[in-house]
């Protein structure tokens, strides 16, 4: 495929002067990838690994250990993947790439991973595709953790319409504000509808998924289905002290009957399919 589209594309996105900076680099590595992708195998039968990153699953874990396959430095693989334009690095003979709809579209890659819903991105045939999910009570006072953490800090890894969420400075008023695409993201992320037949069908019909409470079970599973060798880590636990009272629970798991409904139908599956 000739590069013009690529060029196209740098040309509208010169007026950015932060990102122009690193559009020669990006456009030198979209060749390298292109080349290096060709003779990428995984497992006999895959092109490439993709990751549905469900926020507070665990999943900045998993994203650290498929880096640490290709360096030791994965941390800082990471954050420059988040500063350059396509979001992209190449170690070796593997592509990472994150967050970027496009560059993960075109699918030159070894390992990619994005929190863009199913329906917002088309990941190229081919693919091993997973997620983790967790248990949702768990999944939403992590994310809480979280955004009460960053909101003092002056370097924020969130999007501008969470920081709201928190100024009132209770958990009560986190719930009043909250929406359900960020409260039951498990959900949303796989069913913009929130249909779970819908969502259980598309995560079912995955290559994998996980289970936070079960992650070494879990990673061991992806070792053997990727024939890797993924060595364990559990990295990025919040900093954020905070303990709900019996009614903040009650009021948390009200909210969240459907994504328990969907949690445990895929308990069920897992236990069935997966379990070790």
């Amino acid at each position: 495929m000739r590069l013009s589209w690529y060029i196209l594309l740098v040309n509208k996105l010169l007026h950015l002067s932060k990102l122009s900076l690193d559009i020669p680099g990006s456009l030198t590595r979209e060749i390298r990838a292109r080349n290096i992708s060709r003779n990428c195998k995984i497992a006999g039968r895959y092109k490439r690994i993709y990751h549905y990153h469900v926020r507070k699953t665990a999943g900045t874990s998993i994203n650290f250990m498929f880096l640490a396959t290709a360096t030791d430095e994965y941390r800082k693989a990471y954050r420059v993947m988040g500063e350059r334009f396509d979001n992209r690095e190449i170690l070796g003979n593997k592509v990472f790439v994150g967050w970027n709809r496009t560059f993960l579209r075109l699918g030159h890659y070894y390992y990619g991973f994005s929190h863009l819903p199913f329906e917002s991105i088309t990941i190229p045939k081919q693919s091993f595709t997973f997620t983790m999910i967790r248990d949702p009570i768990q999944r939403a006072l992590s994310y809480y953790r979280m955004i009460a953490y960053y909101s003092d800090k002056s370097q924020k890894p969130l999007e501008d319409t969470e920081l709201p969420l928190i100024k009132a400075g209770d958990f009560i008023s986190f719930l009043d504000k909250v929406g359900n695409n960020r409260l039951m993201r498990q959900v949303y992320m796989f069913s913009k509808k929130y249909d779970l037949d819908e969502a259980y069908e598309r995560i079912t019909n995955l290559s994998y998924f996980c289970l936070t409470e079960r992650f070494e079970e879990g990673v061991n599973g992806l070792n053997k289905r990727l024939k890797t060798k993924l060595t364990f880590m559990h990295e990025n636990k919040g900093g954020y002290k905070f303990k709900p009272t019996a009614k903040e629970i009650t009021l948390l798991k009200e909210r969240l009957e459907p994504s328990f409904v969907l949690y445990e139908r895929l308990k069920k599956f897992y236990n069935k399919y997966y379990a070790e």
